[in-house]
């Protein structure tokens, strides 16, 4: 369940529906991390546009950021535009500008 307080005071809560957004429930396990190798593994499919339950969490978790920061009205907006970054590889470009900057080591 999700609890939400509004512009207005008033507090919301309702359950997110992932077949809502156009995204299949998923068990826990697939989410679970490992060790840094698999965790890297993971990241790099994930930047990668491999479809994956992780992919799908990363993309839900984008979609709330851009709502609360006022980028996109609702999830399936923001969803979608997550998606759409990943696919045009744009989630990729800023990751590797990311290594660069800070000097972080290459696969």
């Amino acid at each position: 369940d999700i609890v939400a307080l509004n512009d207005d005071g008033s507090i919301e809560e309702f359950t997110l529906s992932p077949p809502k957004y156009g995204m299949e429930y998923c068990q826990a396990e697939d989410l679970k991390g490992g060790d840094a190798q698999e965790n890297a593994a993971a990241l790099n499919h994930l930047i990668n546009g491999v479809p994956s339950a992780y992919r799908e969490i990363a993309c839900l978790n984008a979609a709330a950021v851009m709502v609360l920061h006022g980028s996109c009205d609702t999830l399936r907006t923001g969803i979608d535009k997550a998606h759409q970054a990943i696919d045009l590889k744009e989630v990729k470009r800023n990751f590797e500008g990311y290594k660069s900057f800070t000097g972080a080591a290459h696969e």
